[in-house]
């Protein structure tokens, strides 16, 4: 169970929009929903790409590095998020 207002999208990825509604917006992806005050496209932007990382290239990766040792493993996560993040500061 998660506090309410939190979102776990455990089904993407989705397309992400922002949706003006009474009192704020609303991020919307897939079946999920979000309720902001203020305008959250940074946010929704960011969503969209942790999606689209999380769902395309690290979950079909997982089953190469079930069984290694755990010092190769974790040397192997931090280089696949090491990678993304240095492709993601690319585009800025």
């Amino acid at each position: 169970m998660h506090p309410p207002g939190d979102m776990v999208i455990d089904d993407g990825p989705h397309r992400v929009d922002v949706v003006r509604v009474q009192g704020g917006y609303e991020i919307q992806a897939g079946r999920h929903r979000a309720f902001f005050r203020d305008n959250p496209n940074l946010v929704a932007d960011e969503l969209e790409r942790w999606q689209a990382f999380y769902f395309r290239e690290f979950l079909p990766q997982l089953p190469r590095f079930i069984n290694r040792p755990p010092a190769t493993l974790a040397a192997s996560c931090v280089e696949a998020i090491a990678s993304h993040v240095r492709a993601a500061a690319e585009g800025f």
